[in-house]
């Protein structure tokens, strides 16, 4: 619930609160924690442990609920895509492991798909900066696992596949890729991060064969700034020497600067436990009806049309129109020769308030295939970030910029 202590722990540091429309974004903070979180956090505080153990414990506790041989917890997704980019170079060479990220000598290339480019995925950084070499195939429209097998040299460590990627289109199968990483004995690297609803999504690439698996721990809930790789547990207890803890222990790795506070690690482990038993159809109801809010507060405002979508981590979901189902987003399409003003600039009123709102902005296409005409612009929002008791604000002040 938010309250006006809420806002003052941001106000005393010099910052506005954020009432978020727009996700799991990066630069808002991540996710929400729940109290079963927050009190696994407090109750952890007075003792200390070794961080290996802990470590090590909470992944043989979250391996199977992942549907993975071996697992640790990292500080990030981005971090588990570098230790396991890190794990195929290295292998289970000391020297190798202390000399990355200067990867000269050693199997370093990975295969990539030019479509990422295409799909705005930047996360190619992480295995750049483990030493890894790029080698980007096919076109920016289209990849296909012969284009993937045609790059593979003597030097391939692994094989990129994003879990999100068959979505989007224009990627080959997951399965077609294990089974060319399987042809070549070369491991398939699955950056699923956001890949945890349905649920099933957390671990249907590790049993499909995946050899490593990188999950963003914000998108069930945990702390912003935890993550989770899983998968084959000779490659896992490899990426094991390459965390933070390795300098204690004679592995000096890449990973020193992926420190975890042991609060977090047992957030993670409490975060994925309450995700994986909660009743999701309870919060799938309250997110439609935030939705049903915000939209009763501007549906009859001349110019602007609401379109439901289904629940999203970040941005707007499908339409409910192909999928059916609750509500959980919502895209407020503005025609800024009535309204007055562009979404952007709403957006913008949003943003300015206190507390402020922040919602995605898009162009509108008018129809499939179609550019924009200049008319029609588009505010997103969605529900997963945002408290129920936030709903109202946002309809009111949504109805007030719209309306001026």
């Amino acid at each position: 619930m938010t309250t006006d202590a809420s806002k003052k722990v941001w106000e005393n540091v010099g910052v506005k609160p954020v009432i978020n429309g727009n996700g799991h974004v990066t630069v808002l903070g991540g996710a929400r924690l729940s109290p079963r979180v927050w009190q696994a956090m407090e109750d952890a505080n007075p003792y200390f442990v070794d961080m290996r153990d802990l470590l090590r414990s909470t992944g043989e506790i979250i391996a199977p609920m992942v549907g993975a041989e071996a697992a640790f917890v990292t500080s990030g997704g981005a971090a588990a895509l570098n230790l396991a980019t890190a794990a195929c170079i290295s292998g289970d060479d000391l020297e190798k492991i202390e000399r990355l990220p200067h990867s000269e000598g050693m199997k370093n290339e990975v295969v990539i798909l030019n479509r990422m480019k295409q799909m705005g995925y930047r996360y190619w950084r992480c295995f750049e900066t483990a030493g890894g070499r790029l080698q980007w195939v096919g076109s920016e429209e289209n990849g296909t696992v012969d284009d993937m097998e045609r790059a593979i040299t003597e030097n391939t460590a692994a094989l990129h596949y994003l879990g999100r990627g068959p979505q989007r289109g224009g990627v080959p199968p997951l399965e077609d890729v294990i089974a060319l990483g399987k042809k070549h004995n070369i491991p398939v690297i699955v950056d699923a991060a956001g890949e945890t609803w349905p649920v099933d999504g957390l671990s249907k690439f590790a049993k499909a064969g995946a050899d490593l698996v990188a999950y963003a721990a914000k998108y069930f809930n945990a702390p912003h700034s935890t993550g989770i790789l899983c998968g084959k547990k000779e490659l896992i207890d490899i990426a094991f020497k390459h965390t933070f803890v390795g300098f204690q222990y004679g592995t000096m790795g890449i990973g020193r600067g992926y420190k975890i506070e042991r609060h977090e690690i047992v957030a993670v482990v409490e975060g994925l436990k309450e995700w994986l038993s909660m009743n999701h159809e309870e919060r799938l109801i309250a997110e439609d009806n935030m939705v049903a809010t915000i939209t009763a507060a501007v549906k009859d405002i001349k110019g602007v049309e609401v379109s439901p979508g289904t629940r999203s981590m970040v941005g707007t979901g499908d339409p409910l129109s192909k999928t059916g189902g609750p509500a959980g987003s919502m895209t407020i399409t503005i025609d800024s020769q009535v309204v007055g003003k562009t979404a952007g600039e709403v957006a913008e009123e949003l943003a300015g308030g206190n507390p402020s709102i922040v919602a995605g902005v898009r162009r509108a296409e008018l129809a499939a295939g179609t550019e924009s005409m200049g008319s029609m612009d588009a505010l997103g929002l969605t529900m997963i970030c945002m408290e129920e008791d936030q709903a109202p604000i946002v309809a009111e002040r949504l109805r007030a910029a719209l309306s001026k």
